[in-house]
């Protein structure tokens, strides 16, 4: 699971828009719905965080995928003790704007 954290950080907003995009809410409850999924995102990234190893300087919660062999096309993820910080200031800035909106 712990492989899939990364990922999951960058699926989150996009199904999240999605979501917002295609519910039949009212605005009211759409900003609720979006303020929900971008507070998930944080509790992804603080867990994220929790399971990290700063002592170590590989990169950590790596994903690699082979999409289209054929044309060396594939998915690969990861993070490094220094961007944990980088994304969770991308998450936390997010989730205070879409609050703030």
């Amino acid at each position: 699971m712990l492989n899939w954290l990364t990922t999951i950080l960058i699926l989150i907003p996009v199904a999240g828009a999605l979501l917002v995009a295609i519910a039949p809410l009212s605005t009211y409850w759409l900003g609720s719905l979006a303020a929900l999924i971008s507070l998930v995102e944080v509790a992804v990234w603080i867990t994220e965080v929790g399971k990290f190893d700063f002592g170590s300087s590989a990169l950590q919660f790596d994903q690699r995928r082979s999409w289209f062999s054929d044309l060396n096309v594939s998915w690969h993820v990861g993070q490094y003790s220094f961007s944990v910080w980088f994304v969770g200031m991308t998450v936390v800035v997010m989730a205070a704007c879409t609050i703030y909106g």
